[in-house]
């Protein structure tokens, strides 16, 4: 048993406080609040981490091995990041990734196809790049942001329901890839608290063509 009474299996170990099982980081023990996921651990490299692995340990900063290929839900929620780089290799950030954090900027790589429900939701993102890899934005994926500039790239098919409400959006520009805007995708944006930004030629072309 480790001191967390977890009951360790043969394939099973702990390094640094990392609880990992083959490829797998399941959770991390460790007191350290800022954190280097190791890319190895008893020679095998690490790809996948799971859901809820790093939440609620009041983290100020990680950095995650350019190994890893997929993270489950909500595995750094709660925490206190203030930035983060994803891993190129990552196709989908997953439900609720980056959860209640303090983020003030972030990178998503090129690569990245889908965000997930809530990934960026309750930070302090000023500005954010979608790549023209992403075609899904989720809903409440970057909801509750300070979010004063949004450039989406070509590409971009869909924009589910609130996606991007309260916000600090004037202006977005939308690109002529985009086929789907739910509702209140992004409300709460603009000069006032209940208003709407101004969106670029683009979408109004959008929804005329939706009218006929």
């Amino acid at each position: 048993m480790n001191k967390k009474g977890l009951e360790l299996t043969a394939k099973e170990d702990i390094k640094e406080g990392f609880l990992s099982k083959e490829n797998i980081i399941n959770n991390y023990t460790g007191s350290s609040k800022d954190v280097i996921i190791p890319s190895k651990i008893d020679g095998v490299v690490i790809t996948e981490i799971k859901g809820k692995s790093f939440w609620k340990n009041e983290l100020n900063s990680i950095v995650i091995p350019d190994s890893v290929t997929k993270i489950g839900r909500y595995p750094f929620a709660y925490n206190n990041l203030t930035e983060i780089i994803i891993p190129s290799k990552i196709k989908v950030i997953a439900d609720n990734a980056f959860y209640h954090n303090k983020l003030t900027e972030v990178t998503i790589p090129e690569g990245v196809t889908v965000i997930e429900y809530g990934a960026f939701m309750y930070n302090s993102l000023r500005k954010v790049t979608i790549p023209g890899t992403v075609t899904v934005i989720k809903s409440h994926s970057f909801a509750f942001n300070l979010l004063t500039e949004l450039n989406l790239m070509d590409e971009v098919v869909e924009i589910a329901e609130l996606a991007f409400i309260c916000n600090e959006l004037i202006y977005v520009n939308i690109p002529y890839s985009v086929r789907a805007i739910e509702s209140e995708a992004f409300y709460w944006n603009g000069p006032n608290s209940d208003a709407y930004p101004v969106f670029s030629e683009n979408l109004q072309k959008f929804l005329d063509s939706m009218e006929t």
